[in-house]
């Protein structure tokens, strides 16, 4: 039986056989407009297929994503703004696999500040770091 945890220097980590199956989703609304994300801000064709932008109950936008490099950032808290017009998602860069010769930036070494908001017909997603 593999190990559960595991030591590299002074870093631990956890085993995972496979990621956890969970979509807790949040929704944008503007008049006629809306979007269903996943919890990182993102818009994935997984699950029951529910997440995209629609306008008049037409989706038109099946798939956003925001990646760093190959990898998902990860996720410190994301919450919707009282009006569902604006969805705010704070995350930062994971360790980044060694590639090549170059190894990436330490995990944890960046902050990001995502912004997914919606206004009439239009869907604006801005990212700063």
């Amino acid at each position: 039986m593999a190990r559960e945890v595991i030591r590299i220097r002074n870093e631990f980590y956890i085993r995972s056989s496979s990621a956890r199956v969970e979509v807790r989703t949040r929704v944008l609304k503007q008049g006629d407009t809306f979007a269903v994300f996943d919890r990182f801000g993102d818009i994935e064709t997984f699950g029951t297929g529910e997440l995209g932008l629609y306008y008049q109950d037409t989706r038109f936008l099946s798939r956003l994503t925001l990646r760093l490099g190959k990898d998902r950032p990860l996720l410190l808290s994301s919450t919707v703004r009282e009006d569902n017009a604006v969805m705010a998602v704070d995350a930062t860069n994971p360790d980044a696999v060694a590639r090549q010769r170059d190894r990436g930036p330490a995990r944890n070494s960046a902050f990001l500040s995502l912004e997914n908001s919606l206004g009439e017909n239009l869907l604006r997603a801005a990212a700063n770091s």
